[in-house]
């Protein structure tokens, strides 16, 4: 692989399959951000708890697949940030980070007009309790 993805038969990620096993295959240390956030798993492996990567059961020699797909969540989630996209800013997070995540742009969101909101919640529940 020569610096450039190939952009054929996307797979998870945007990655061909081909370039998914030639990331999961290739020697490379993981990247300092991820390396901190690194504890030991079961059977000589290793897991990452990162806001922006969890990944159980790495082999630490082997990190390529792991730090593409860091640095291109990382990329989305500063995209988010600059473009105002608070939505999209916790969703890159993963799953059991959002609330943080959110915690830290709380103050930055617009106040929500809570006697409209309620009317809006009312109803919701309303046809929530009518599915039942």
């Amino acid at each position: 692989m020569s610096g450039e993805l190939k952009d054929d038969k996307p797979f998870a990620g945007g990655l061909s399959v081909e370039d998914w096993r030639e990331l999961s295959n290739r020697l490379e240390e993981p990247l300092p951000e991820l390396r901190a956030r690194m504890y030991p798993g079961g059977g000589g492996r290793w897991m990452i708890r990162h806001p922006l990567c969890v990944q159980p059961f790495i082999n630490p020699d082997r990190c390529a697949l792991e730090n593409h797909l860091f640095l291109e969540t990382k990329k989305g989630v500063e995209k988010a940030e600059a473009e105002g996209d608070w939505h999209g800013y916790v969703f890159w997070h993963c799953r059991g980070y959002r609330f943080n995540a959110f915690k830290r742009i709380a103050r930055r969101l617009k106040f929500v007009d809570l006697e409209a909101a309620i009317p809006r919640l009312d109803r919701q529940r309303e046809r929530s309790a009518a599915l039942r």
